[in-house]
């Protein structure tokens, strides 16, 4: 999580579901290797699996926050980029050169069963540049890591601001690339940003987008919107209000490596977002199949955790989610499934 070069300012394309054409998804049996069994922070049931998942017997929840607490949850979150790697001043921007906002965590609240992401006029100097707003960002770091094999999703609403580069997303702690992008958007008082935009940056720094997703008759703007993301051996495929887009989809170069989830709100150099715009997160959720063995991403202190070797995270799918899924996905843009 160093850095994070690409500028999502101009995606490359909008992307409507697909009907009545074939898109091959390939998800194999499931076979799980790996290390001791980590905490859960919810196993209750208390959620509905997402239909898009199929059969609901399949898969259990393996992170979640409600944020309906008066503070944010340390034990889940931390409101800065601490613990990256050495030498990151952990209220720096992801992007020195391009960002106008430092992140400070007085811009990360909790209130009204929502977390509030923050945008004010505040300088300061960071890592030797000078930025003349701060604003909010949150991550799981080592505290929780989304593996292959995983289905995440949280209910977000971005506001509409001068600048405003909201983004929901996934990197591995301490390196970078690669990088899954769920959710971005490069500037959302553009009018002719509507919609949210999907990529996928492998370690090799190839990458997959960003394109544009969505129904493009609607602005997803201004209101709450449920932004997903199935990562399997083969895909890394977005959802949206539970509509799959699979034409956007990932397939190459995937990685095998747990990624720290991080949301943020980021400014873009030279704009002037109204003060107090802000990113509300109702909730975000992490489902894994039931009886996926996760490998230990603690070992004691969360912070420092060391990455688990990729050969720790390979696993597959079973027939019967194959079918699940398939039928699901068949049903919503006339997608086939194989292997």
């Amino acid at each position: 999580m160093r850095t994070r070069r690409q500028d999502p300012d101009a995606p490359a394309n909008i992307v409507r579901p697909l009907v009545g054409l074939a898109v091959v998804l390939v998800v194999p049996a499931l076979v799980i290797t790996g290390g001791a069994a980590s905490r859960y922070f919810s196993t209750s049931g208390e959620h509905t699996v997402p239909a898009v998942l199929g059969d609901t017997s399949l898969w259990t929840e393996a992170f979640e926050d409600d944020f309906d607490g008066e503070s944010l949850d340390d034990e889940k979150w931390q409101a800065d980029r601490g613990g990256e790697d050495d030498g990151i001043d952990p209220r720096q921007p992801f992007n020195l050169d391009l960002e106008a906002a430092w992140f400070s965590p007085d811009n990360v609240t909790v209130a009204d069963g929502q977390l509030h992401l923050t945008v004010r006029p505040e300088a300061a100097t960071v890592a030797g540049r000078t930025y003349p707003l701060s604003s909010g960002m949150v991550q799981t770091g080592r505290r929780f890591l989304v593996e292959q094999g995983s289905y995440v999703e949280a209910r977000i609403q971005v506001p509409r601001c001068d600048g405003c580069w909201p983004a929901f997303w996934l990197v591995p702690p301490g390196t970078w690339p690669p990088e899954i992008d769920i959710m971005e958007w490069g500037d959302t008082a553009r009018p002719e940003r509507l919609l949210p935009h999907f990529s996928y940056i492998d370690a090799s720094d190839e990458r997959s987008g960003p394109a544009e997703y969505g129904p493009a008759d609607r602005d997803m703007r201004g209101g709450f919107h449920t932004f997903g993301l199935l990562w399997t051996e083969n895909a890394v495929l977005p959802v949206l209000d539970g509509v799959p887009y699979p034409e956007v989809q990932a397939v190459d170069d995937l990685p095998e490596m747990g990624m720290t989830l991080v949301m943020n709100l980021s400014v873009k150099q030279a704009a002037r977002p109204e003060e107090g715009s802000q990113m509300l997160v109702d909730w975000v959720r992490v489902w894994t199949p039931l009886g996926h063995a996760r490998a230990d991403a603690s070992s004691g202190d969360p912070a420092g955790a060391a990455p688990r070797a990729p050969s720790q995270l390979r696993h597959r799918y079973r027939r019967p989610y194959d079918q699940a899924v398939g039928e699901r996905l068949e049903a919503a843009g006339g997608i086939t499934l194989t292997g």
